[in-house]
């Protein structure tokens, strides 16, 4: 699996779990202020792994489209639990046989991922439509924005 190949050598992980068994314990807003409630990473299955953050990662099949989606919650329990400030979601590109090459983590929505791709990288398709990085979106294009600002947090960041 990817975690335990690519990631976990790096990390101490200190517990393993499920999101079944804690998604009790975890209630996530959106930045526009209302709660997650159907968000594809956050599904049952999904393993967590937990060195002090928390790292999701998808264990059903792989989309048709070729991605995986994991993602990671930077302080683990702890608040805020909003998506775009402490939590970020991204993707493993497969090719088109679902075996990895180069393996290539991209963040939520961009170019040949998940949900309302962007196509072409651009600043502003990052804050425009339900999933944006604007305090009227859900956050999901967050990492994807500060990607693009060359991993700096501008002054129109939506806190």
């Amino acid at each position: 699996m990817f975690f335990e190949k690519y990631l976990a050598p790096y990390m101490t992980v200190t517990s393993e779990f499920r999101y079944s068994e804690i998604k009790n314990r975890l209630k996530y807003k959106r930045l526009n202020g209302s709660i997650e409630t159907s968000w594809t990473p956050l599904y049952d299955g999904a393993k967590v792994y937990i060195d002090g953050s928390m790292f999701f990662v998808a264990t059903s099949n792989l989309s048709p489209r070729g991605y995986l989606t994991i993602a990671i919650d930077i302080n683990g329990f702890s608040n805020p639990n909003v998506i775009g400030k402490d939590f970020f979601a991204f993707n493993i590109i497969f090719d088109n046989k679902n075996n990895m090459f180069a393996p290539k983590i991209t963040p939520y929505g961009a170019n040949n991922t998940s949900d309302m791709p962007f196509g072409t990288w651009k600043r502003e398709n990052t804050k425009t439509g339900s999933y944006a990085c604007s305090k009227s979106g859900r956050g999901q294009f967050c990492a994807a924005l500060i990607m693009i600002d060359e991993w700096e947090i501008k002054k129109d960041y939506p806190w």
